[in-house]
């Protein structure tokens, strides 16, 4: 069934802008001083004291209506690796194989480390050939190439995996997080801080 928008895509004037839902600014305005327009009328046909107490009338509704309601809040469920991922070094690059890419960015407010696969609005063509990259190098199981041409430091598995390159910082039923490369340094991630 065609809607009014489809008929915005048709006229000329709509179309220069790209988006008929640009105009809402506009029809809210031209709808409000339609409004203002219509209540005056509508308020002409009453004496002084009625009018009045109409319009209290009018106003009270309209306030009972705008008032705020409290917003609930629920305490999110981080899984503990996300947790112990925070006690990894500030410039530590991580590739989160575990969390879809929602998750992984919610987590990345808690642990605040660099991550792979982020979100961008618009994404060119050079970041979809870089990521087409990390992805073959993680399926061909070449993580030193992770660390040397992109430079992470720490990688995120579900499954556990030997691999010289790969040192275990951290492991749980969920997760493990792995430090690429040189396994000098190794964080105690094991004191996780509850939250």
């Amino acid at each position: 069934i065609p809607l009014p928008y489809r008929v915005g895509e048709i006229l000329p004037i709509f179309r220069v802008s790209g988006m008929p839902i640009r105009f809402m600014v506009v029809v809210a305005l031209a709808i409000s001083v339609l409004a203002a327009i219509g209540w005056e009328l509508f308020l002409a046909r009453f004496n002084r004291r009625p009018r009045m107490g109409i319009t209290i009338l009018l106003l009270a509704g309209i306030a009972f209506e705008l008032l705020p309601s409290p917003i609930r809040f629920a305490r999110p469920i981080v899984p503990p690796y996300v947790l112990a991922m925070r006690s990894l070094p500030q410039n530590a690059a991580i590739i989160d194989t575990v969390s879809d890419s929602s998750h992984a960015l919610f987590y990345q407010t808690i642990h605040h480390k660099r991550l792979a696969f982020g979100y961008i609005s618009r994404v060119p063509q050079s970041v979809i050939t870089q990521d087409d990259h990390i992805l073959a190098l993680l399926d061909h199981h070449d993580y030193r190439a992770l660390r040397t041409h992109f430079g992470f430091a720490c990688l995120v598995l579900q499954q556990p995996v030997n691999d010289p390159a790969l040192h275990t910082l951290y492991h749980d039923a969920a997760a493990t997080i792995y430090r690429i490369g040189d396994a000098a340094y190794t964080p105690d991630l094991h004191d996780i801080p509850q939250e």
